[in-house]
């Protein structure tokens, strides 16, 4: 099977503390978007050269993958959420605490 290619948005914390189950599941991580540098020097750590790194989530956007996994602020997930959706065909959202597309607009 072909591993997936994801892309990161968003590598704090809580972006950071999902790649390993991505990694665990086959998936190749390709980029990763972050705009703290120094969450950003974490990753290049832990991926070296093999991966892009981007500050500019417009960057990320243009890249190529096949699925980006969105870590970002909350308030602007649905907003890249749909952008990045027209194109790509997987897009996986962290949405902490909400349950609804009705919470979802909300925040």
């Amino acid at each position: 099977m072909k591993a997936i290619k994801v892309g990161f948005f968003g590598f704090g914390p809580r972006g950071g503390s999902y790649v390993d189950q991505f990694l665990m599941n086959d998936a190749e991580i390709v980029a990763i978007c972050e705009a703290r540098e120094d969450w950003l020097e974490r990753a290049r750590k832990k991926f070296g050269d093999g991966v892009a790194y981007f500050t500019d989530p417009e960057d990320l956007l243009r890249y190529e993958m096949d699925a980006v996994f969105l870590a970002n602020n909350f308030h602007e997930h649905a907003s890249w959420a749909i952008r990045f959706a027209a194109s790509l065909p997987n897009v996986m959202v962290v949405l902490s605490g909400m349950s609804s597309v009705e919470q979802i607009e909300d925040n």
